[in-house]
């Protein structure tokens, strides 16, 4: 009985590992941030200095569950072919740490133009809305992940491409969105 070939890892699972690089580099520098920020102002207020810390956790609980996932299909399952297949709920799940730091960032740098411009409501809910689209659309794609991924390790791996086929269109608005509100 032959082996099952093997099929190319670069574009796919390539791309995963270098993107845990970049992330973790971006992490370290985020890092340096939030140090120079706790020794340059240490007389903000405790509300600001929480949010700070609050997004740093909240970004190294995304790094951590894209490096556990990248861990588990480089190293612990390496030669394990099927077990490309399988999706683990951490890289499922990763999108929700993802939104809301993303939504905690940009909620504060709405507050900051309310607090210094002159009141534009109509102009705050555009923004607001426009925030809060690709944070549900985080949390959608991460719950449809993890469901899709329950009911592929019930129904078997053969309809497993077709569960996950079918949020395509939201992936793709969702970095299109993520792409405008920056």
């Amino acid at each position: 009985m032959s082996e099952p070939p093997i099929p190319a890892l670069d574009n796919t699972y390539g791309a995963s590992y270098i993107g845990v690089l970049i992330a973790t580099f971006l992490q370290g520098i985020l890092t340096l941030q939030v140090f120079t920020y706790f020794e340059n102002f240490p007389k903000d207020s405790w509300k600001l200095k929480l949010l700070v810390a609050g997004l740093w956790i909240v970004d190294l609980v995304h790094l951590i569950f894209i490096t556990q996932a990248t861990y588990i299909y480089f190293i612990s399952d390496w030669g394990n072919i099927p077990s490309l297949g399988v999706s683990l709920w951490t890289y499922n799940a990763h999108p929700i740490p993802l939104g809301i730091a993303t939504i905690a960032s940009q909620a504060f740098l709405i507050w900051r133009i309310h607090v210094f411009g002159r009141p534009h409501y109509l102009v705050l809910v555009f923004l607001t809305s426009l925030c809060l689209v690709p944070f549900a659309l985080n949390i959608f794609i991460a719950v449809t992940d993890l469901q899709a991924s329950i009911i592929a390790a019930r129904v078997g791996e053969s309809e497993t491409p077709q569960l996950l086929k079918n949020i395509t269109p939201i992936v793709t608005s969702l970095f299109t969105l993520g792409v405008v509100s920056m």
